[in-house]
């Protein structure tokens, strides 16, 4: 029996989501567990009293571990933590490598004034994103494009499942190669979305685009010492994050690496770690994210 049949089957089981709810109140199951009891539907996410939103599960591994842990208690828990903190005082947001729009969603929860812009290219996470933000009636600007250091196209390495959590641009970085398929796409720069949008700051952005995050730095021009903004950034290689560096050096940012299970600690230059995402930020802003900092 195939994957995707089973996957179906599974699916259309009914009562799946009621019996599932009654689990979550009594026991605090182990992800190697609620890894299998996925479904499809929507739920409310608590972000914090007073605070949520509804997203749709698709019965895929963050919305699920979402599900069962909630929004800081298994999943980038400490990233989201700080990014929550973050948005609360930001009024221009990007989330760079949207997916579903999850870090979107917490933004506009936390500052429903905020100004949120993603980007995602992929078709079809693209129209997850859409649906995230019309449950919530957020009026978020969500673009189908992969921001970059130039205005054109590129080609993305997609795979025939039916959500992807992560593609590269101009560069097949999958285990199997043989299965990718070449899915051409818009890029464009942020200086150019920034004079096209009439954006006069940038506040927070989050980058997550698998190995891409130079070029989406270099993209964004003069604008990037000019607003400075507070970035929560993926560095998968040590290479990776010597190009960063290299298009931020006019900017006086502190880097701190996350430690998913512990919190942030100051960094001397950005490398390759077990938990791949850094907050870049100035002084002022660290300050004020004093109790997440350890030694």
């Amino acid at each position: 029996m195939s994957q995707k049949l089973t996957k179906a089957i599974y699916n259309a089981i009914p009562f799946k989501r009621p019996v599932f709810e009654v689990i979550k109140r009594n026991f605090d199951l182990p992800r190697s567990i609620y890894h299998y009891l996925r479904f499809v539907g929507e739920f409310e996410v608590q972000v914090e009293k007073g605070r949520s939103f509804t997203i749709m599960n698709h019965a895929m591994q963050l919305e699920n571990d979402v599900y069962w842990k909630g929004i800081e208690g298994g999943w980038e828990h400490t990233s989201m933590s700080i990014w929550k903190a973050l948005s609360e005082d930001a009024q221009i947001i990007m989330d760079v490598g949207a997916n579903t729009g999850i870090y979107s969603l917490v933004s506009k929860t936390m500052n429903p004034t905020a100004q949120v812009h993603a980007f995602e290219p992929v078709d079809r996470v693209f129209e997850k994103l859409i649906l995230n933000q019309d449950l919530n009636n957020f009026d978020t600007f969500c673009n189908k494009e992969a921001l970059s250091n130039y205005d054109g196209e590129a080609v993305i390495y997609d795979k025939n499942t039916d959500h992807v959590y992560s593609v590269t641009v101009n560069e097949d970085r999958s285990d199997n190669p043989n299965s990718s398929i070449p899915t051409t796409i818009t890029t464009k720069r942020l200086d150019t979305y920034i004079l096209e949008q009439n954006i006069d700051q940038i506040d927070l952005m989050k980058i997550d685009v698998e190995a891409h995050e130079p070029e989406v730095l270099q993209g964004m021009g003069k604008y990037l010492k000019e607003f400075m903004p507070t970035m929560l950034i993926e560095i998968l290689e040590d290479h990776i994050g010597a190009q960063v560096e290299d298009a931020i050096r006019e900017a006086p940012y502190l880097f701190f690496q996350i430690d998913e299970k512990t919190g942030m600690k100051r960094a001397k230059s950005l490398k390759k770690a077990d938990s791949w995402n850094y907050l870049l930020c100035s002084e002022e802003t660290a300050l004020k994210l004093a109790s997440f900092i350890v030694d």
